[in-house]
């Protein structure tokens, strides 16, 4: 605390009163790195989805959110880096559900429009649709963890197809 004290000119006695301890201020700055591996305004694009005016519209908005560039690779690798070292220590993991919880809201009310507009199919859950985008998001980083990787192009189409299916055409 004495360096960051000294790096920053802010008394000790306000990095303890603002953070509790060093772990505090470690899980506060883990958490903000974690919600800023979110790409773009979460809200716009969650806005983009729903009013989208066709499934098929809806279903390449979904992938082009989910394409693979260089900058969003790098960034789903430091979320699944943040989730893992999450896992281990209880103050890290309450900013990271904390943050997640609030994109699953997000993509909840979206899951909400789209059922209201008819779109989705009977039976599916909102949350449970908002998780499978989110998964879908972070599998990009997952799907280079191979020997033999599947090509962006064939996710991207088994990603589309599987959203597909849970719209109405």
């Amino acid at each position: 605390m004495a360096d960051v004290s000294r790096r920053s000119g802010v008394s000790v006695g306000s990095l303890y009163h603002h953070f509790g301890s060093r772990e505090g201020m470690i899980d506060k700055a883990r958490a903000r790195q974690f919600g800023e591996s979110f790409p773009g305004n979460v809200v716009e694009e969650a806005q983009l989805l729903l009013t989208s005016p066709t499934p098929v519209a809806f279903v390449e908005r979904v992938r082009a959110l989910l394409g693979e560039t260089p900058e969003r690779t790098t960034i789903r690798r430091r979320r699944l880096e943040t989730i893992a070292t999450a896992a281990r220590r209880p103050g890290h993991l309450r900013g990271v559900v904390a943050i997640r919880a609030h994109h699953l809201d997000l993509g909840e009310r979206m899951a909400r429009g789209l059922i209201a507009r008819g779109c989705l199919r009977d039976g599916v859950d909102p949350r449970a649709f908002a998780l499978l985008l989110d998964v879908m998001a972070m599998s990009g980083s997952l799907r280079e963890v191979d020997l033999h990787p599947v090509t962006s192009d064939a996710w991207g189409n088994l990603v589309g197809m599987c959203i597909e299916g849970l719209l109405v055409s």
